[in-house]
């Protein structure tokens, strides 16, 4: 059964992790790509958010995430050269541009978990494991 402080928190990490990420320099496109990277991460810097639209980001995003988590059991984020999907409404609504976002990135929110792969081949990252909760590493491969 789910608990709604586990999906809040949950959802607030990921949120966390998306508006953290507006308008920084890293980028990984995969091995070989080392100028694109280079480029790429200019255009982010260049169309950084301001605080105001970053934390209007944030609390759309969460509450975006919890209401999907109250009737899903996974909510998928990805971005390709720009945010796909909820990221890119929620990016219009906030008037933050795509280019803002990390490049070839993918997030699985649960309430038990988080985990995300920032840039292209990068390897899956957990930021989030629920207290209590038994996981592996071979159970939400992205």
């Amino acid at each position: 059964m789910k608990e709604e402080k586990d999906v809040i928190k949950a959802c607030e990490v990921a949120a966390k992790w998306w508006s953290d990420k507006l308008g920084t320099a890293a980028q990984n496109m995969g091995k070989g790509y080392d100028f694109a990277n280079l480029l790429m991460g200019i255009v982010s810097m260049k169309n950084s958010p301001n605080n105001e639209k970053r934390e209007k980001f944030y609390e759309l995003l969460k509450q975006e995430l919890i209401e999907t988590l109250k009737v899903s059991n996974l909510v998928m984020l990805d971005t390709d050269y720009g945010p796909r999907g909820v990221l890119a409404s929620i990016a219009r609504e906030c008037e933050i541009d795509g280019y803002a976002f990390p490049c070839k990135t993918y997030m699985h929110v649960r309430e038990e978990k988080v985990v995300v792969r920032e840039g292209y081949g990068a390897d899956e990252k957990v930021i989030y494991v629920k207290e209590n909760t038994v996981t592996d590493n071979t159970e939400n491969k992205i």
